[in-house]
């Protein structure tokens, strides 16, 4: 069956010219939009936005790079002079760290590669003057800088001979440890035993030189860091290695002769 047709009739005629009214200022309102007369702001579309923000985000930092940077000069001919920065060159080439000292470092061997030198053994050798009260217990640090690495520490006949031994590190359980700073730090127990240990090796660093597969590029150095801490104890044993002159340095250099 046929719906009813819809009769125009001039009841209806109001209800159309309001919807068609209602569309006519909807269309202008939009028109305006358009054109950018909305209230004097003009439109700008997210995406723009998202454009623009990314364009500045993405702008490069300029950074001020004015003044050249010093770059120490250091040949081994120039060894402990002025680097030409207001530094001082690494020390020179040094096999004994101070002859005359009772605690003293001393190269005892090394290894060399092509002229250049890959690993040493550097000892730590008590020598005290005649009479002179021994120590029971020690504790020595080690600074190094440059290429240097400590793989091992040997135990020295000074040390065996009084009945002593070396503190196992509890991290590692190696007979060194590391200090934060990068110190070699090594401990000598006194093994509940009142005998003082006399002249000779108290143990030897074993240190490689460089890197793995290529010799060091820059010098290394180490000292016996005394910064107000005992090295040895008693105390008396202590002042025979108070002197400053204990600290002077061993410095190991690519290629240049021991």
């Amino acid at each position: 069956m046929r719906a009813p047709a819809t009769v125009d009739t001039p009841r209806s005629r109001p209800h159309a010219l309001g919807a068609l009214s209602l569309a006519i200022a909807v269309g202008l309102v939009l028109a305006r939009c358009a054109s950018g007369d909305g209230g004097g702001r003009d439109a700008i579309a997210p995406d723009t936005v998202a454009d623009t923000a990314l364009a500045d985000s993405a702008a490069p930092l300029e950074v001020d790079v004015s003044g050249d940077a010093c770059a120490p000069a250091c040949p081994v001919a120039a060894c402990a002079a002025d680097d030409g920065c207001g530094g001082l060159c690494p020390p020179c080439p040094a096999a004994v760290s101070c002859a005359d000292c009772a605690l003293r470092l001393e190269i005892a061997g090394a290894e060399e590669a092509g002229g250049v030198v890959r690993r040493v053994a550097l000892a730590l050798v008590y020598d005290p003057p005649p009479q002179a009260p021994g120590p029971t217990t020690a504790e020595v640090r080690l600074g190094v800088t440059g290429p240097g690495r400590v793989v091992g520490v040997a135990v020295g006949d000074a040390v065996t001979a009084a009945d002593k031994s070396l503190a196992a590190d509890p991290s590692t359980g190696a007979a060194w440890g590391v200090e934060a700073d990068g110190t070699i730090r090594v401990v000598m127990l006194s093994n509940q035993t009142v005998e003082a240990v006399g002249a000779g090796t108290l143990w030897t660093y074993d240190v490689l030189i460089g890197g793995a597969f290529e010799p060091a590029s820059a010098p290394v150095v180490f000292w016996i860091r005394r910064e107000g801490d005992p090295i040895f104890a008693p105390p008396g044993a202590d002042q025979v290695v108070a002197d400053p002159a204990v600290q002077a340095p061993v410095a190991v250099w690519p290629g240049a002769a021991r």
